[in-house]
């Protein structure tokens, strides 16, 4: 095993911004990384929004320090949701849901409480899935099983519109290799992650991603929209979905791909289109595969770039919530 040093040659003071170079070191760590790891969608996105995050977690393997919160969060229960739906429809699992399934399933009150039981023990209390049966619900986590529940159902009801469907997939992993240039050197560098949901209708394949965020907006106009970090309300919630729906087209070339959030804070609405939008019109992934491929290329270009700068996101709020802002002092 060969050990590197990484280093923290920060440019700069205490309190002013911090930059650190790329070098040779780091591309060798992020390409013997992951041409044999998946480098996430995600992790793709926290470069796009700051590049010194990026460095601190995906090259000098800091660990995000974790905070016990009392009130429940966007991201705490968008994580109950994702769980709770994947118990829901795990038995549905590569088979046709029609209708009548779906509100035979929505009148069974005792499994979706068991369910809502086992999302709230495992990711809330961070218990084993074999000790949820013996949780009583008290105070603030009755209040969470409340909410929760109200969304399934509402997820549910959404769902009939679109049935039948074939569950193709939940939470599996999809990746694919891409080539870029780094340096006087092409590597392979192996791209993907957990896909939430795949279905296919009578239209297509539809790659489905649960998010929450009220600022989260599903459509765009270009390009940069989805690459350009300085652009206010970025779309990373649609550029994650096309990433997970380019590794698609690379093995599925018959059906259309959609792709498509389901917004929780949606779920409600009178009409519910869970559609990416591009250019007022519902997206097919193939129509466009060209140009996203390009827009993607460079940031891949980007990440693995000698010369590149590893500096801090304009965008002061972004730090608010970094799990590394006491070493940015911000």
């Amino acid at each position: 095993m060969v050990e590197q040093n990484l280093g923290f040659n920060f440019k700069g003071l205490t309190h002013e911004p911090i930059s650190i170079e790329a070098n040779g070191a780091h591309l060798e760590k992020l390409a013997s990384v992951y041409t044999s790891r998946n480098l996430s969608p995600s992790a793709i996105n926290t470069y796009l929004d700051c590049k010194l995050k990026f460095y601190f977690k995906y090259i000098a393997d800091i660990k995000e320090t974790e905070e016990i919160k009392e009130e429940i969060d966007a991201v705490m229960f968008g994580n109950l949701f994702h769980y709770a739906m994947e118990l829901l429809y795990k038995p549905f699992e590569g088979k046709t849901v029609d209708i009548l399934a779906l509100k035979l399933l929505k009148g069974d009150r005792r499994r979706i409480d068991a369910v809502v039981l086992e999302s709230v023990a495992v990711k809330y209390y961070q218990m084993e899935p074999t000790e949820a049966a013996s949780l009583k619900l008290s105070g603030q986590s009755i209040l969470i099983a409340s909410h929760l529940r109200e969304y399934i159902f509402q997820l549910l009801e959404n769902d009939m519109k679109f049935a039948p469907f074939f569950l193709v997939g939940l939470e599996k992993k999809y990746s694919s290799d891409y080539q870029v240039i780094s340096g006087e050197k092409t590597i392979t560098v192996r791209i993907g992650g957990i896909v939430d949901r795949i279905d296919r209708t009578a239209d297509g394949l539809r790659i489905i991603d649960y998010k929450t965020g009220r600022n989260l907006q599903l459509d765009f106009k270009e390009w940069s929209h989805l690459t350009d970090r300085n652009y206010t309300l970025r779309r990373k919630e649609i550029f994650q979905t096309l990433i997970y729906s380019e590794i698609l087209s690379r093995t599925e070339n018959e059906l259309p791909i959609w792709p498509s959030i389901y917004k929780i804070d949606d779920l409600f609405n009178d009409e519910f289109v869970p559609n990416v939008i591009y250019k007022g019109e519902k997206l097919i992934f193939q129509r466009v595969k060209n140009e996203f491929t390009m827009a993607f290329d460079e940031v891949l270009s980007e990440i693995f770039s000698i010369g590149n700068n590893y500096d801090q996101t304009k965008d002061s709020q972004k730090c608010s919530y970094c799990p590394y802002n006491k070493i940015c002092r911000r």
